[in-house]
């Protein structure tokens, strides 16, 4: 396979912004949509790509078009709207790692330590597969999708990455290059864990911060002084030294989900709201020409917690669902055993039967008993079994006819005794 050359990228195909996602260090993310062709309907995530960085970008872009796994957005290449040219990848509804970094640092206040490590663990797995699969796909190896713009959170729980090297989507002059370790995903998880500056979190001691199991496990991954720094090979130790880790150390999707909606509920709301009214808007206008294609509320298999709310215990009465993701005609893109990647994520398309609801979208968690109460059996006391009344006036003319006949048989008696 050959990539093609930048221009045959750039699809032409019509897609209008919705609504800005967010601002990142890389530039801008919209939530877009298709307008028309087969894809008409689409609601896409959009990421600024500039213009001196197509040529070097395109070729990735292409390989990892072809690429298909449950835990990447799946990507779809290079588009232009509203002059500008973006890179267009599945869009899940959820926040990027930077906006809820962003959050925290806002409100000064840090992501449960559980939670953070859960979400730097499955971003880490998540790399690492979209670079074996880039790997045999084209035969890159320098690659890491490990970037808080690129990691991406759904409002489910789950956390998945864009499959594109996090160094090659710039929207302006690549800045120079930070201090070593900074930005790492060590650097990432003690900020998130503790919404205080690393720095800070070193000279304190990492253990006065962290649960004791979390610390060690930072500890195991922190490079020795007599070794030279690498960012791959920092982000391999800390993933195999969190993949071990359980419940409470480790958070599980449900409590990924809580944490992301005390953080960011507002702003997950605000786009539910939107992508509802384009909806609408849609459906009032939609012909034969243009099928509109909608989300579906989706949600991932989720552990149960004891301090679930009412409307996730309810969820979890009925079989768990699954999520509704990019359907790939070859099937998703396997990784020979040889090379299988430290997670425990798996390698098949979720069924999307039996769908329910988010959790985040129930208003009304006890609507059963709405129903239940409507189907309770009549209060009213029951009358006791008597036949139905009969017809009086039918009843009035039998008696008649009975009194005539009885008044003919008497006169043919007097008759009869006078003749004889």
């Amino acid at each position: 396979m050959t990539p093609e050359s930048p221009q045959n990228l750039v699809s032409s195909a019509p897609c209008e912004l919705l609504l800005k996602l967010f601002t990142g260090p890389r530039g801008e993310v919209h939530l877009g949509r298709f307008v028309r062709g087969d894809d008409a309907g689409r609601f896409v995530m959009l990421r600024e790509v500039a213009e001196g960085a197509i040529g070097r970008l395109a070729p990735s872009v292409d390989w990892a078009r072809s690429i298909a796994h449950p835990k990447l957005l799946k990507l779809l290449g290079l588009v232009r709207a509203g002059g500008r040219t973006y890179l267009a990848c599945e869009y899940v509804p959820g926040a990027a790692l930077t906006e809820l970094r962003q959050a925290a640092r806002k409100l000064r206040s840090p992501v449960r330590a559980a939670v953070a490590a859960r979400i730097v663990r499955d971003a880490l797995a998540a790399s690492e597969t979209a670079r074996k699969l880039l790997h045999i796909a084209s035969g890159l190896d320098d690659f890491s999708a490990f970037h808080p713009d690129s990691i991406w959170i759904a409002e489910f729980g789950e956390t998945m990455v864009v499959p594109i090297d996090a160094r090659q989507v710039l929207s302006a002059p690549r800045p120079s290059q930070p201090p070593a370790g900074s930005g790492s995903a060590i650097d990432l998880l003690l900020e998130l864990a503790t919404a205080l500056p690393p720095a800070q979190v070193l000279a304190d001691g990492i253990d006065t911060h962290l649960p004791a199991a979390l610390a060690d496990a930072v500890f195991a991954a922190w490079p020795q002084p007599d070794e030279l720094p690498s960012e791959r090979g920092a982000d391999a130790a800390l993933l195999a030294a969190l993949s071990p880790l359980h419940s409470p150390v480790l958070a599980d999707e449900e409590q990924v989900r809580r944490e992301l909606e005390r953080f960011l509920g507002t702003t997950l709301e605000q786009r539910r709201r939107r992508q509802g009214l384009t909806d609408e808007e849609d459906e009032t206008s939609a012909n034969d020409a243009t099928v509109m294609a909608h989300i579906s509320q989706i949600r991932r298999a989720s552990s149960s917690s004891p301090d679930s709310d009412d409307g996730t215990r309810l969820l979890q009465t009925f079989s768990e669902a699954t999520r509704e993701r990019e359907f790939d005609p070859d099937g998703v893109t396997q990784i020979a055993k040889s090379e299988s990647v430290p997670s425990a994520a798996p390698s098949v398309i979720v069924a999307v039967d039996d769908k329910l609801p988010s959790p985040a979208i129930i208003s009304n968690p006890s609507w059963p008993q709405q129903f239940l109460e409507q189907t309770q059996p009549s209060k009213r006391k029951v009358l006791s079994s008597m036949p139905p009344p009969q017809n009086q006036a039918a009843r009035g003319v039998v008696v008649l006819l009975t009194l005539i006949l009885l008044l003919l048989l008497a006169l043919l008696g007097v008759y009869w005794k006078l003749k004889h």
